[in-house]
């Protein structure tokens, strides 16, 4: 049963993604790509293109360029507190599972 709950978690979890790394997405992701499990502090996104012009800008592999990229499961840690009055720190993490790259070898500077 979807509910309006996990409808407004999946959106704002959606704008998360968009503002921190939908540069590196070729289409802001779908709702149904989205899993947000709040009681777990976990969340998934599924089936995603890469914007393989931003991730080779980023990274400057120096005559290698990603030619065509694909995540199929990228799992994510959603610290949560509770304010217990002491003082603790949290971190949010991220994992990742089939995924792929086509990688085109072909040296692009011959400097």
């Amino acid at each position: 049963m979807f509910s309006a709950t996990d409808w407004m978690l999946k959106r704002v979890l959606k704008s998360v993604l968009k503002k921190t790394v939908g540069r590196y997405l070729q289409s802001e992701p779908d709702l149904d790509q989205l899993d947000v499990q709040l009681s777990k502090g976990t969340f998934e996104l599924r089936n995603v293109l890469l914007n393989c012009d931003a991730v080779n800008a980023q990274l400057a592999l120096g005559g290698w360029s990603i030619t065509a990229g694909y995540i199929g499961l990228v799992k994510g840690a959603i610290p949560l507190t509770a304010n217990t009055g002491s003082s603790s720190s949290s971190s949010a993490g991220a994992t990742g599972g089939a995924n792929s790259a086509t990688v085109d070898a072909t040296p692009t500077n011959f400097t």
